[in-house]
């Protein structure tokens, strides 16, 4: 986003963006603001609870997704993500109509493989998203991360 870019030290620059992320006009400039500010300003103490706000309660599964994916790249080592993505992976509501959207679920469950691929609870987690998610690309996704893991076991 061309405001972080040009103007990242100006006072009101950080704040716009956090209003953007929230409440701009499309879906498009919310998701730009959240990547934005994730890559600009990841230590604002008041940023990781937007995005934890975003991600849950965000009406725009795409906006919820980006969230999720910059939480699971940036703030992997945070206490408490693994089971906030967790959560996600598990309850987040999403109905696929278009072959394109993003799954918020499916965002949630890749940050968990990538971050904490030996955590005891990811394979279990997995296998319950295969046999349970109601979306074929996270029963796909699941799928091929188990295999991977009887691979690498």
């Amino acid at each position: 986003m061309a405001l972080a870019e040009g103007w990242p030290d100006e006072p009101d620059t950080l704040p716009l963006l956090k209003t953007l992320a929230q409440l701009g006009e499309s879906d498009c400039l919310r998701r730009t603001a959240v990547r934005a500010l994730a890559e600009r300003w990841p230590h604002d103490p008041a940023l990781l609870p937007l995005l934890k706000n975003l991600a849950q309660f965000e009406s725009d599964e795409s906006v919820r997704s980006w969230a999720l994916e910059q939480l699971a790249l940036r703030w992997s080592q945070t206490s408490g993500m693994f089971e906030f993505l967790y959560r996600c992976a598990v309850t987040q509501s999403f109905e696929r109509q278009y072959d394109f959207e993003d799954n918020p679920r499916l965002k949630a469950l890749v940050g968990i493989v990538q971050h904490y691929p030996h955590h005891p609870e990811t394979q279990p987690l997995l296998q319950d998203r295969l046999a349970h998610d109601p979306d074929d690309k996270v029963r796909e996704f699941a799928s091929e991360q188990l295999k991977q893991f009887t691979i690498e076991n």
